[in-house]
């Protein structure tokens, strides 16, 4: 569930966007039930995708670049 851009942001950058349910308008969508289940059926597969990410992430992460003498 998402009410501003960076949720978009990091549903598009873990390829979760057919997850995302925005609630920027104080409404839930009826759709809310098929993301439900689809996170129930497809949990490892989710899980899988976000810790591949996050690995994806971790090794390009700007503190391994900077080298202290």
């Amino acid at each position: 569930m998402g009410w501003a851009e960076k949720y978009r942001h990091l549903a598009t950058m873990f390829s979760l966007e057919k997850l995302l349910v925005d609630v920027s308008s104080g409404k839930v969508s009826s759709s809310i039930d098929k993301v439900v289940k689809s996170l129930i059926t497809e949990e490892q597969v989710l899980v899988d995708r976000i810790e591949q990410q996050i690995c994806l992430i971790e090794q390009d992460n700007v503190w391994k670049r900077i080298q202290l003498k």
